[in-house]
């Protein structure tokens, strides 16, 4: 989601300052790219972060993005509290893989609240979420990002009162000059 909604303009404002800058743009889990960092094969990632970086690699926290469910706009569903209500959550949770940071905030919270929600469909992106959420397949766990355009047949659903995820650039501090 950095590169499609954020990235482009700041590689812009490089390029017009470093012209002959070469990028090479990856994508991956947070624990590739920190594998990725540590063997330099990566100066930077920007990703979810979650707990304290391995030592040698250094990060920062850029901003702070609100979980949220991801429905048709169809959907009966208008706050996530109507869900907690429920004796059993029926709709197939569609969600990132469980190592993910989004995925373990999303069950730390559920599990502090006693409740059992886990995932029916993991995809590898945001993007697969929103696909399969559009194809009908079930609820979406996402995040609301800024300049992130939602398809016009979904809407979010805030999951207030959860941790909000983490997003920084994380670098090894051994980048070349």
């Amino acid at each position: 989601m950095v590169q499609r909604y954020h990235l482009p303009e700041i590689v812009l404002k490089l390029r017009t300052r470093f012209p002959h800058l070469k990028l090479y743009l990856r994508e991956g889990y947070q624990p590739q790219l920190e594998t990725w960092l540590l063997a330099r094969e990566l100066d930077l990632a920007i990703t979810m972060v979650e707990g304290k970086p391995p030592a040698g690699i250094k990060q920062e926290e850029l901003i702070q993005l609100p979980l949220a469910l991801m429905v048709p706009q169809k959907h009966p569903l208008q706050d996530a509290a109507e869900l907690w209500r429920r004796d059993r959550i029926e709709e197939p949770l569609i969600a990132l893989p469980a190592s993910e940071g989004i995925c373990r905030h999303f069950q730390r919270e559920l599990g502090k609240r006693d409740l059992e929600w886990f995932t029916s469909l993991e995809v590898s992106s945001l993007g697969l979420v929103e696909a399969y959420v559009l194809n009908g397949f079930g609820i979406g766990l996402g995040l609301h990002i800024p300049k992130m355009a939602l398809a016009p047949a979904l809407r979010l659903v805030p999951l207030t009162g959860f941790p909000r995820s983490m997003s920084g650039p994380c670098g090894s501090g051994n980048a070349p000059s």
